[in-house]
């Protein structure tokens, strides 16, 4: 059974095991870089610090030891080492936008370490007034002269907050890092720009600990605390058959992505209220497991399908396979899509590790896939 399957893929660049800041990629890795003219063939990136906005940052290294104490809940980040970065030569909290960057720099800081646990901050940010802003939507020659003198000249950062696009490389070298060819977004907050940030969640999370997330939508939202408490187990499920299940199962993904794109375009076809929540599983076996896996859209997955529908009461803790959609295996750029189901005593090999709230407004996806 593959269910050992990563949520997450560890980020192969950056990966130090003993800098504890987010300064930028360097070093001798196999990136896209893009340089001089072309940058202008590149998707500027977006400003994120004219209003309120959720921002992520993962905590690794030795900073693990004083998470606590630097990211209070409830309270701003605290004053940053003196070590220069990206956008600040004296120090500053760099932050994502994006919550799968954010996973991808933990697990790629922390996988291979004795102790590979880090931590997941999130942050509410919201302009205050005087704020002295710099933004940046792409690698631009000022941009270049900019992050380089960070690194040269010393002294201390003007500014409150700075944004634009991760860099890689160094001096006359010194280019935007590419991603499926579009620039990766980072924010750095400094002097009054911390108390723009206020810590909304602190989560503990381990390089490829196969994690296991859930797009949490509808109205089980006024449930999520009962159903999925940090630190325990999910509830039970209600009774309503699925692909994997005649009779209710926890329905995840292994791919964060896949969770996002799942509660976002549900939340979408919502006009009011677009709230969900993302809900992150630690996945333990534990003895006695019955499990079932369908590796492909085969006969035999279909059939299984089409039985569950039909009314009963499942056999199995957990079943793994591909999502269905008109009889068929839902293929996405070329790939099935993974989900799996957990019910009876499989509810306990999940361990709820956090609980994010997140707001819809996402593309439709999957339209006709059936995952409760």
């Amino acid at each position: 059974m593959k269910l050992s399957a990563l949520l997450y893929i560890a980020a192969s660049a950056c990966v130090s095991f003993t800098t504890v800041l987010a300064t930028p990629c360097r070093g001798d890795f196999d990136f896209q870089l893009q340089s001089g003219d072309d940058d202008l063939l590149l998707a500027n990136l977006p400003s994120h610090l004219g209003g309120q906005a959720t921002f992520y940052r993962a905590v690794t290294g030795r900073e693990r030891a004083v998470v606590a104490t630097n990211y209070p809940v409830g309270g701003h980040p605290a004053k940053p080492l003196e070590i220069a970065g990206d956008f600040s030569p004296n120090g500053a909290v760099y932050v994502f936008s994006d919550l799968t960057q954010a996973i991808k720099w933990g697990d790629g800081w922390s996988k291979g370490l004795p102790d590979p646990k880090w931590y997941l901050v999130t942050f509410k940010y919201t302009p205050i007034t005087g704020m002295k802003i710099k933004s940046f939507s792409s690698g631009t020659a000022e941009w270049k002269t900019f992050v380089n003198a960070n690194y040269q000249s010393g002294g201390t950062s003007p500014y409150d907050a700075v944004e634009g696009p991760v860099s890689h490389g160094s001096g006359s070298t010194l280019a935007p890092y590419l991603e499926g060819g579009n620039m990766v977004y980072e924010a750095g907050f400094m002097n009054n720009g911390l108390k723009s940030l206020v810590v909304t969640s602190v989560a503990t999370r381990t390089a490829g600990g196969g994690e296991w997330c859930k797009g949490f939508t509808g109205a089980e939202r006024s449930l999520v605390s009962k159903n999925y408490p940090v630190g325990g187990h999910p509830a039970k499920p209600n009774e309503q058959a699925g692909n994997l299940s005649p009779n209710g199962a926890v329905y995840v993904f292994h791919d964060l992505q896949q969770a996002l794109n799942w509660g976002d375009s549900r939340a979408k076809l919502r006009e009011s209220d677009k709230t969900w929540f993302l809900i992150t599983f630690k996945y333990r076996p534990v003895s006695g497991l019955k499990t079932k896996s369908f590796s492909s859209g085969t006969s035999e997955w279909l059939a299984f399908i089409k039985g569950n529908y039909k009314g009963g009461t499942s056999q199995y803790d957990i079943v793994e396979g591909p999502i269905e959609v008109s009889g068929k295996a839902y293929i996405e750029n070329g790939n099935m899509i993974y989900e799996a189901a957990f019910m009876n005593n499989g509810l306990k090999a999940l361990t709820v590790t956090a609980v994010t709230p997140k707001v819809g407004g996402g593309k439709k996806w999957c339209e006709g896939c059936n995952i409760l």
